[in-house]
């Protein structure tokens, strides 16, 4: 069986956006270290909401 995570990065407490690159990062970290075998970043443009996008650093 493969494991696989979807990484959300909505932000509907407004938290800062360094916040959510450490957090996205933290997740993918773990991910990586207990052999999950995908992680799955969205990438949606000029969306109303704001930072729910994923921008090009972290898909970097």
């Amino acid at each position: 069986m493969k494991f696989g995570y979807f990484c959300n990065t909505t932000n509907w407490n407004k938290k800062p956006y360094a916040e959510i690159l450490d957090n996205a990062r933290d997740i993918t970290t773990y991910c990586d270290q207990n052999n999950w075998n995908s992680i799955w970043f969205t990438e949606h443009h000029f969306n109303h909401e704001g930072m729910e996008s994923c921008t090009n650093p972290l898909m970097m």
